[in-house]
């Protein structure tokens, strides 16, 4: 059984159940126990983001439903799926999940079963009652469920209560009343603060023959339900029934700030002690504190009472004023949080919003459902940094999309419409969509420009010239081109970078202009511009002033690279030991995969291989988790390069399967073929020589075939030691002058310039990985010792002439010969 869906009126316990039957199973599941709670979403679409939360696999902007299966594909897991009825078009994704990852489990609470064809049903049913014509010993009655659950809640709100020989029938009584429904036990119970038993009992007796059966197209349970939770409203002060429907309109919990602005109204007779009340809601079991990390204090209406309230709140005419402040306190908010992430703070706001989403998601769907468009770009506009930084990059995304779409006439200002182009332009970039970035950006620099809005025209030409030198990055011209120039204009990039940097410093905004001086000094540094470093600096200092993790992570990016271009390794690391710190406290994994990538590398160049590994390794999992499978194939290569250099052939052996695996699923034969010729070494160092021949034979066919140089180098030298082994030392020496001169070629290539080359995922990785080309000289040297005979050094001389094609033909021929001689 793979798919259980626990069904039963709201109310009936399949939450609890769920969540127990979920601790007793933990350590059946080494893949971990993962709860999710649907309850606050409204959009079926929005399921997926939620279940992505849950399992912490970040909205990278790209196929979230994909990265969600893909993390959970070789896991063995339990999913739990809480309150789906109100999803039910969402259903299609769990098949998916399920069909995608052989080991998991999932459980789900709805009123309503899924009908997917591996779903078993089980009605959930009330707690089990007593018997209330027998009289069993106290000892068996407190064993009863319903009875048990009942007196936990009872001492909860009132410590000295007990069951005794004496109250314990009424008690049964009161449970049977309420049909053993878990929620409407607990209601009831938390009444005992202020009522014995027998007046509990009366008043409940009283209550629900007033509103009992209710509407007929309800079930019964649910109806008893509605009486108990009805009976609990009715009792409560009108103060308290204010609030308690008011609050019914927060879709995520709220923060007493939060209850205040959407309680109260302007008629001061309305305006409440609102925590008190909320304290006194939580005795009464109609709100629950919510413990968290957040730095203020949360709480939560149960789904199934915050209906009820609503159903008030309108019954009451109430509902759009109390909306309407809702949406208020929400736009406000979102205008606080927007300076204050850019500041020392940014990690305490980060966290608010984050728990608040549900909450803004809310009000987004209410401005589009009512066609406030303007009100909606302005929302999701000043959280442009919680989309495109922090995330959900996705859903970010989304929102800016659907605001943005309905027709150009609509009554939005310029400013408005400006600012939310540019967080949609953001977001796109984190997608990897430059060309829906520069659409974005292009119409948001020209609104912003008409509306006087200086920091956004400078944001957006600010990010449309980076997505530029992006794009153009191999015809970015050198600083000696530039010095060719008589009138020694800027580059089109450079006088842009100059206009950006001009607008921030006139406006006075210290985090703009830390960030487009680091984007300036990495351009000013591909160039070959002395001024790089002083502009890394000055970007540097600005971002520790501000306080902002992520722009002093941002700034010191290019001061590793202005290191290493100076032979300085020590501060190399220091630097990105600093910035990673930074971007591990913002959860930033892109960066965080960069930071480990470069910093694997030194390692590799002080031939600290096994530490490489542990960082390469580290790299990996962060690219499984975004879902990012090219990044994953080369972190898996470069894995397998430290592990065969270190010393483990067989954790090498693995990762360059994987690598191969990754590539093929991709569909890059070129990558495949590649990282097989270093597989191809590796069999050659166990003596699986008929495999390595195998092996390379495969991957020369298919690198000949897209004239892939470096894996060329690669495969020759692998087919060279085999050629050597079998005694084919001349042949041998022939591949070693061919792909040695491959290698110096490419190397002196304009286009692998070291400040030229990114580090990391864009560089080629196989290039740098010359070390086999290195080693088959040095069998060589090993075999005929350090310098070679006549013949042999005609032998080398003769395959320094060869072309790429022969020398791929004599390898062909090579291995063919020792197939058939074998």
């Amino acid at each position: 059984m793979r798919l259980l869906t626990l069904t039963g009126t709201g109310g009936i316990g399949k939450t609890r159940l769920a969540l127990r039957t979920a601790e007793k199973l933990r350590d059946e599941f080494n893949g971990g126990v993962f709860a999710v709670a649907l309850a606050p979403l409204t959009d079926p679409d929005l399921v997926v983001s939620a279940i992505a939360e849950a399992l912490a696999v970040p909205d990278t902007g790209d196929d979230l439903r994909s990265n969600v299966c893909e993390f959970l594909r070789d896991k063995r897991a339990l999913l739990i799926l809480d309150s789906f009825e109100h999803l039910a078009s969402a259903a299609l994704l769990v098949s998916d999940l399920l069909a995608s990852a052989p080991a998991l489990k999932v459980l789900v609470t709805s009123r309503e079963i899924l009908r997917l064809s591996l779903e078993h049903i089980f009605l959930v049913p009330p707690l089990r009652l007593p018997s209330l014509t027998e009289q069993p010993a106290l000892e068996q009655l407190a064993r009863n469920e319903a009875l048990d659950l009942f007196v936990e809640r009872a001492i909860a709100v009132q410590p000295n209560f007990r069951l005794t020989q004496a109250n314990a029938p009424i008690v049964a009584q009161i449970c049977h009343s309420l049909d053993g429904l878990p929620l409407a036990i607990e209601l009831a119970a938390a009444r005992m603060r202020h009522l014995a038993p027998d007046e509990l009992f009366a008043r409940l007796e009283r209550r629900l023959s007033v509103l009992v059966g209710g509407p007929r197209d309800l079930p019964g349970r649910h109806s008893t339900l509605r009486s108990a939770i009805a009976w609990s409203y009715d009792l409560l002060e009108p103060s308290e029934q204010v609030v308690f429907r008011s609050l019914a309109v927060f879709a995520g919990g709220f923060t007493p700030r939060a209850a205040e602005a959407v309680c109260c109204s302007e008629d001061p007779r309305q305006s409440h002690d609102v925590l008190q009340l909320i304290t006194s809601l939580v005795d009464k079991s109609l709100l629950q504190y919510e413990p968290g990390e957040s730095h203020e204090p949360r709480y939560a209406m149960l789904e199934t009472v915050r209906e009820y309230a609503l159903e008030q709140l309108i019954a009451a005419g109430e509902d759009s004023a109390v909306r309407a402040r809702f949406a208020e306190y929400y736009e406000r908010l979102a205008q606080e949080a927007a300076p204050q992430f850019l500041t020392a703070q940014q990690l305490i706001w980060l966290a608010r919003m984050d728990a608040e989403l549900d909450n803004l998601r809310s009000v987004l769907q209410s401005f589009l459902d009512h066609d406030q468009q303007e009100r909606g770009q302005a929302l999701a506009g000043e959280l442009w940094y919680f989309w495109s930084i922090h995330g959900p990059v996705g859903e970010g995304h989304g929102w800016l999309t659907r605001l943005l779409a309905g027709p150009r006439g609509r009554a939005t200002s310029e400013r408005v419409r400006a600012r939310a182009l540019l967080a949609l332009g953001l977001c796109a970039i984190k997608r990897f969509d430059l060309a829906a970035s520069d659409e974005a950006l292009t119409e948001s620099l020209a609104l912003a420009s008409q509306a006087g809005d200086s920091w956004t025209k400078a944001m957006a030409l600010l990010r449309l010239t980076r997505n530029s030198v992006v794009a153009n990055f191999w015809s970015i011209p050198r600083q000696t081109d530039l010095e060719h120039n008589p009138s020694n204009i800027l580059s089109p990039e450079a006088a842009r970078y100059e206009e950006a940097l001009d607008l921030f410093r006139q406006a006075g905004d210290s985090w703009g202009t830390a960030i487009c001086l680091k984007f300036y000094g990495d351009f000013l540094r591909v160039t070959g511009s002395d001024r790089a470093a002083d502009i890394a600096m000055e970007a540097v200092q600005l971002s520790r002033d501000l306080g902002d993790r992520y722009a002093i992570a941002f700034s010191l990016a290019l001061l590793p690279h202005l290191a290493i271009d100076s032979g300085d390794s020590r501060e190399t690391r220091r630097i990105l030991e600093q910035s990673l710190t930074l971007y591990r406290e913002l959860n930033d994994l892109h960066n965080v995969s960069a930071n480990l990538t470069f910093l694997a590398e030194l390692e590799m160049d002080e031939a600290n291989f096994a530490d490489a590994a542990v960082l390469q390794e580290q790299r990996a999992a962060i690219c499984r988790l975004l879902g990012n499978r090219v990044r994953l194939a080369h972190a898996l290569h470069d894995m397998a390069v430290a592990l065969r250099l270190s010393g483990d052939l067989d954790g090498a052996l693995a990762s360059y399967h994987d690598s191969v695996a990754v590539f093929a699923e991709l569909g890059q034969p070129q990558n495949t073929a590649a990282v097989k010729a270093s597989l191809g070494h590796l069999h050659v160092h166990r003596g699986a020589f008929d495999v390595a021949r195998n092996t390379l034979v495969e991957s020369l066919h298919v690198l000949a075939s897209h004239q892939s140089e470096p894996g060329i180098a690669t495969a020759l030298t692998g087919v060279g030691q085999i050629a050597l082994k079998a005694g084919q030392s001349a042949d041998a020496v022939r591949l070693l002058g061919a792909s040695e001169v491959l290698v110096q070629r490419l190397q002196a290539s304009p286009a692998h310039e070291p400040a030229r080359v990114p580090r990391g995922p864009l560089r080629f990785e196989f290039l740098r990985d010359s070390t086999h080309v290195r080693e088959l000289r040095r069998v060589c040297q090993d075999a005929f010792g350090s310098t070679l005979t006549s013949a042999l050094q005609r032998a080398l001389e003769a395959g320094q002439a060869l072309s790429t094609f022969e020398a791929v033909a004599l390898a062909l021929e090579l291995s063919d010969q020792s197939i058939h001689s074998h």
